[in-house]
């Protein structure tokens, strides 16, 4: 009698060790803020209410896990997204988690109740944009822009936005996004804006889901 192929075993064995590397609240945060471009293990901390020591330690998880990869400069480590099946994985399990489990669809629910406006489509978003109909405030911080952003999007970070407000042209709709579809930042920042009276929505989508969709976008400050 032939004996069964031990491979099989062996896939599931590595299957296992990826679902471990997101088996992590923080990591699936860290996954997110690392959507948006290279960062160092303090500032990836910083970014996710870490220690450095704990963010460093689910950094090496995820490592073994294969979601990132790393490099060093001088005395700093830096660590990206090792591809784009990592992003496809994120996307996937949040639609997963909101499909199949209650509690997640009503914590989406909840982020989103006040929202009174319905978000913009993203793919009528550069329609919007080339017609003059928008501007697209990206209100991550400053490093995140920098680092990669929607074609056309002017940087006004949301700690910025309450002492730069009036900066904030009232002659055209604004249009807010963030790291995901379901970042707090531009929730809070087209609820300050329309406290002020300007016409301001989200976008459908964030950061995140802009780069999984292979959508135009652009570095650099300019």
């Amino acid at each position: 009698m032939v004996e069964p192929s031990a491979a099989p075993e062996a896939i599931y064995h590595q299957l296992a060790q990826v679902g471990k590397a997101l088996s992590s609240a923080k990591r699936l945060e860290l996954i997110e803020v690392l959507a948006q471009g290279e960062r160092t293990v303090e500032s990836l901390a910083q970014a996710t209410s870490l220690k450095t020591t704990t963010a460093s330690a689910h950094l090496q998880s995820m490592y073994r896990g294969g979601l990132v990869t790393n490099r060093k400069s001088g005395t700093h480590v830096y660590y990206s997204i090792s591809g784009h099946e990592v992003l496809a994985a994120f996307v996937a399990l949040r639609e997963l988690a909101l499909t199949r489990l209650a509690a997640a669809e009503r914590a989406r629910l909840q982020l989103c109740a006040e929202d009174e406006m319905a978000p913009l489509p993203r793919a009528d978003l550069l329609t919007e944009l080339r017609g003059g109909r928008c501007i697209v405030l990206d209100v991550r911080p400053a490093v995140e822009f920098d680092a990669g952003h929607i074609v056309g999007a002017r940087s006004l970070p949301w700690e910025r936005l309450p002492q730069d407000i009036d900066t904030v042209p009232d002659t055209v709709d604004i249009v807010a996004y963030g790291r995901s579809a379901y970042c707090p930042l531009p929730f809070e920042a087209v609820r300050l804006l329309r406290s002020k009276g300007t016409a301001a929505r989200r976008l459908d989508c964030g950061f995140l889901e802009w780069r999984f969709e292979y959508r135009p976008s652009a570095t650099g400050a300019g």
